[in-house]
């Protein structure tokens, strides 16, 4: 997945049917599509969010229906709805994250050992 946006296929085209062309529920699930996301419509991310209660699933912040649409970018696979600034730091960490983990433990044991 990785970003690129991949064309729309048959299928895509008559789940898009179902939503009011220029809606946001249309626009976020052509989106969603074109990111290779494996979400079948609208309704399942209103259900992922209300199942996290409109709460990011990292940092608990309240989310309305503009959250971001978390997912695994190999598989397409949703993990889950996230803020703005948790979706951004996620993004730029997602390959680094162990060792930005890693960094932040080593500062704290110095600071333990002064």
């Amino acid at each position: 997945m990785n970003g690129y946006k991949r064309k729309l296929t048959p299928m895509d085209l008559r789940i898009l049917r179902r939503y009011k062309y220029g809606s946001l529920e249309y626009e976020r699930m052509r989106s969603w599509m074109r990111q290779g996301i494996g979400i079948s419509s609208y309704e399942e991310y209103e259900h992922m969010l209300d199942a996290q209660n409109h709460k990011c699933a990292i940092c608990n912040s309240y989310v309305n229906g503009s959250g971001c649409l978390d997912h695994d970018h190999d598989t397409g696979v949703p993990r889950g709805i996230l803020c703005n600034l948790c979706n951004k730091a996620l993004g730029v960490l997602e390959f680094n994250l162990q060792q930005a983990i890693n960094y932040i433990e080593a500062h704290e044991r110095r600071k333990e050992g002064q």
